[in-house]
Protein backbone atom coordinates (compact mmCIF):
# COMPACT_ATOMS: atom_id res chain seq x y z
CA UNK A 1 0.00 0.00 0.00
CA UNK A 2 2.89 2.14 0.95
CA UNK A 3 4.64 1.82 -2.26
CA UNK A 4 1.69 2.49 -4.17
CA UNK A 5 1.12 6.22 -2.72
CA UNK A 6 5.19 6.62 -3.10
CA UNK A 7 4.34 5.39 -6.86
CA UNK A 8 1.72 7.73 -6.77
CA UNK A 9 3.21 10.63 -5.48
CA UNK A 10 6.16 10.51 -8.29
CA UNK A 11 3.36 10.52 -10.94
CA UNK A 12 1.93 13.79 -8.98
CA UNK A 13 5.23 15.23 -8.63
CA UNK A 14 5.92 14.91 -12.35
CA UNK A 15 2.46 15.64 -13.65
CA UNK A 16 2.85 18.94 -11.28
CA UNK A 17 6.45 19.70 -12.59
CA UNK A 18 5.62 19.50 -16.29
CA UNK A 19 2.61 21.70 -15.93
CA UNK A 20 5.22 24.45 -14.14
CA UNK A 21 7.44 24.41 -17.08
CA UNK A 22 4.10 24.86 -19.78
CA UNK A 23 3.33 28.16 -17.10
CA UNK A 24 6.92 29.28 -17.76
CA UNK A 25 6.58 28.73 -21.51
CA UNK A 26 3.26 30.41 -21.85
CA UNK A 27 4.58 33.34 -19.86
CA UNK A 28 6.70 33.51 -21.97
CA UNK A 29 4.77 33.55 -24.86
CA UNK A 30 2.54 36.23 -23.78
CA UNK A 31 5.19 38.59 -22.14
CA UNK A 32 6.55 38.66 -26.22
CA UNK A 33 2.94 39.42 -27.40
CA UNK A 34 3.02 42.06 -25.97
CA UNK A 35 5.78 43.14 -26.23
CA UNK A 36 5.30 42.69 -30.10
CA UNK A 37 1.92 44.63 -29.69
CA UNK A 38 3.69 46.97 -28.06
CA UNK A 39 5.40 47.85 -30.59
CA UNK A 40 3.03 47.47 -33.54
CA UNK A 41 0.71 50.36 -34.69
CA UNK A 42 -1.89 49.26 -32.35
CA UNK A 43 -3.49 52.30 -29.81
CA UNK A 44 -2.28 52.44 -26.60
CA UNK A 45 -5.78 51.48 -25.02
CA UNK A 46 -5.58 48.23 -26.30
CA UNK A 47 -2.02 47.84 -25.40
CA UNK A 48 -3.01 49.05 -21.89
CA UNK A 49 -5.76 46.66 -21.24
CA UNK A 50 -3.35 43.93 -22.41
CA UNK A 51 -0.92 44.77 -19.76
CA UNK A 52 -3.14 44.97 -17.27
CA UNK A 53 -5.19 41.72 -18.62
CA UNK A 54 -0.87 40.56 -18.20
CA UNK A 55 -0.62 41.72 -14.52
CA UNK A 56 -4.20 39.76 -13.86
CA UNK A 57 -2.94 37.12 -15.17
CA UNK A 58 0.43 37.18 -13.39
CA UNK A 59 -1.28 37.97 -9.59
CA UNK A 60 -3.94 35.09 -10.15
CA UNK A 61 -0.78 32.82 -11.17
CA UNK A 62 0.90 33.77 -7.95
CA UNK A 63 -2.02 32.73 -6.48
CA UNK A 64 -2.19 29.44 -7.87
CA UNK A 65 1.60 29.19 -6.70
CA UNK A 66 0.99 29.93 -3.36
CA UNK A 67 -2.10 27.40 -3.29
CA UNK A 68 0.08 24.89 -4.93
CA UNK A 69 2.86 25.18 -2.07
CA UNK A 70 0.08 24.81 0.58
CA UNK A 71 -1.43 21.92 -1.45
CA UNK A 72 2.21 20.02 -1.49
CA UNK A 73 2.50 20.83 2.52
CA UNK A 74 -0.68 19.19 2.68
CA UNK A 75 -0.22 16.46 0.95
CA UNK A 76 3.42 15.70 2.66
CA UNK A 77 1.46 15.77 5.83
CA UNK A 78 -0.55 13.71 4.59
CA UNK A 79 1.89 11.10 3.69
CA UNK A 80 3.72 11.28 6.96
CA UNK A 81 0.42 11.08 8.88
CA UNK A 82 -0.62 7.74 6.62
CA UNK A 83 2.78 6.52 7.55
CA UNK A 84 2.60 7.24 11.31
CA UNK A 85 -1.10 6.11 10.99
CA UNK A 86 -0.10 2.43 9.29
CA UNK A 87 3.10 2.33 12.41
CA UNK A 88 0.41 3.08 15.18
CA UNK A 89 -1.73 0.36 13.43
CA UNK A 90 0.95 -1.94 13.53
CA UNK A 91 1.96 -1.15 17.33
CA UNK A 92 -2.08 -1.42 18.12
CA UNK A 93 -1.97 -4.91 16.39
CA UNK A 94 1.04 -6.23 18.32
CA UNK A 95 -0.58 -4.72 21.17
CA UNK A 96 -3.65 -6.54 21.20
CA UNK A 97 -1.89 -10.33 19.80
CA UNK A 98 0.08 -9.81 23.29
CA UNK A 99 -3.01 -9.22 25.32
CA UNK A 100 -4.89 -11.82 23.41
CA UNK A 101 -1.77 -14.38 24.44
CA UNK A 102 -2.06 -12.85 27.94
CA UNK A 103 -4.95 -13.89 28.59
CA UNK A 104 -5.13 -17.20 27.06
CA UNK A 105 -2.42 -17.77 29.82
CA UNK A 106 -3.85 -16.53 32.25
CA UNK A 107 -7.16 -18.64 31.52
CA UNK A 108 -5.28 -21.62 30.55
CA UNK A 109 -3.47 -21.05 34.32
CA UNK A 110 -6.73 -20.05 35.96
CA UNK A 111 -8.80 -23.33 35.36
CA UNK A 112 -5.79 -25.63 35.74
CA UNK A 113 -4.47 -24.38 38.58
CA UNK A 114 -7.63 -24.13 41.16
CA UNK A 115 -5.67 -23.35 43.97
CA UNK A 116 -4.51 -19.68 42.63
CA UNK A 117 -8.53 -18.66 43.25
CA UNK A 118 -8.59 -20.62 45.96
CA UNK A 119 -5.62 -20.12 48.05
CA UNK A 120 -6.15 -16.09 47.72
CA UNK A 121 -10.10 -17.01 49.17
CA UNK A 122 -8.48 -19.07 51.29
CA UNK A 123 -5.93 -16.56 52.72
CA UNK A 124 -8.41 -13.60 52.35
CA UNK A 125 -10.78 -15.97 54.39
CA UNK A 126 -7.33 -17.44 57.18
CA UNK A 127 -7.01 -14.11 58.78
CA UNK A 128 -10.99 -14.07 59.96
CA UNK A 129 -10.90 -17.65 60.47
CA UNK A 130 -7.67 -16.86 62.89
CA UNK A 131 -9.27 -13.72 64.17
CA UNK A 132 -12.97 -15.90 64.75
CA UNK A 133 -10.91 -18.64 66.44
CA UNK A 134 -8.91 -15.94 68.33
CA UNK A 135 -11.58 -14.88 69.57
CA UNK A 136 -13.29 -18.05 70.81
CA UNK A 137 -10.46 -19.28 72.36
CA UNK A 138 -10.34 -15.68 74.35
CA UNK A 139 -14.14 -16.03 75.06
CA UNK A 140 -13.67 -19.92 76.13
CA UNK A 141 -10.66 -19.00 78.46
CA UNK A 142 -12.45 -16.24 80.08
CA UNK A 143 -15.63 -17.61 80.65
CA UNK A 144 -13.86 -20.69 82.57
Amino acid sequence: RQQELLQELEKLNAATQQCSECENRSQFLVERIITLLACSPLDAEHVGVLKAKHRAEREMLRQFEDIRQQYDEVRQQNVELTSRLLEESSFSRRLSDQLAEAEERFNRCTPQDGSLQSSSTSQGAMPEASNASSATSTSTSTST
